[in-house]
């Protein structure tokens, strides 16, 4: 069928982009940090009532540097397709520091085992100036199919280590796992916002 093609060219796209990103092309920062699903009623009868997905933002490193007096940096993070206030969750500004440590955990509850193959997880991180936020980087964690419930989606593009992550949180629930992700250019990403 025509959407399994998609999926294939998607899967070998992804490949240089994590490539350049390690070369140096496009180096933004990598950021560490850790997730774990836990599924509804793992922790005992009706605990948790629906599946919760637990991201805990540790530090990023090496940020690019907009101005000589250093990075004010936070990170926003939205679990697509939802892009209401609901969803919304930043963490607190580091000032001054190109390796900020955040160490923030987002809760996100109302999921269900199989919308972790249609959500996507994005964390970005944002320069915080007076007038407007620049972009740094960012990471989106999924499956990286192209495709959201069924539609075609330009933000479901996620690396292949962003990928191999995600499916991992998939397959050990109620453990958390531990990554370090390039942080990159996001495709539909404004550079101010």
């Amino acid at each position: 069928s025509g959407g399994g093609r998609n999926k294939k060219v998607t899967g070998y796209m992804l490949k240089p982009r994590g490539l350049a990103a390690i070369n140096g092309v496009d180096h933004r920062g990598v950021m560490n940090l850790s997730i774990k699903y836990v599924p509804p009623g793992s922790l005992g009868r009706k605990n948790p009532p629906s599946g919760e997905v637990h991201i805990w933002v540790k530090d990023t490193k090496d940020l690019p540097q907009l101005r000589p007096s250093g990075v004010d940096s936070f990170v926003k993070c939205y679990v697509l397709p939802d892009t209401s206030k609901k969803s919304y969750q930043k963490t607190r500004i580091v000032k001054r520091d190109s390796n900020p440590i955040f160490n923030h955990t987002i809760v996100y509850d109302g999921f269900h085992t199989e919308d972790l193959k249609d959500a996507c997880v994005e964390l970005t991180i944002w320069d915080h100036e007076k007038l407007t936020n620049h972009f740094l980087g960012g990471i989106r964690l999924g499956l990286g199919t192209g495709f959201s419930y069924g539609i075609a989606v330009d933000w479901m593009d996620s690396t292949q280590e962003e990928v191999e992550f995600w499916q991992e949180m998939m397959s050990t629930p109620n453990e958390w796992i531990e990554g370090s992700l390039l942080l990159r250019s996001l495709a539909g990403k404004n550079k101010l916002k």
